[in-house]
């Protein structure tokens, strides 16, 4: 018995069923750029969670807070995480 590898690229499936159909798409896309690395995985992950928190922080200047409510609100979503 030999193993034959097949020279055909890998393409995610549509979606599991607890990933929605983006996700594994995302993934690919973002392993072909950066690579397999462990840090290269968890780079994209750090980084929405990053605009997380920057984002939480601007809802909480539009809805009328200081700088203090700002961080406060910034701080307490990334401690949620």
């Amino acid at each position: 018995m030999s193993s034959i590898t097949s020279p055909v690229q890998v393409i995610p499936a549509f979606g599991y069923v607890d990933h929605p159909p983006l996700a594994p798409l995302v993934l690919t896309v973002f392993q072909f750029v950066f690579g397999t690395s462990i840090y290269a995985i968890r780079f994209l992950p750090a980084l929405a969670e990053t605009a997380a928190v920057f984002c939480t922080g601007i809802l909480t200047k539009e809805i009328g807070g200081n700088k203090f409510a700002q961080l406060l609100a910034a701080c307490s979503f990334a401690a949620m995480r």
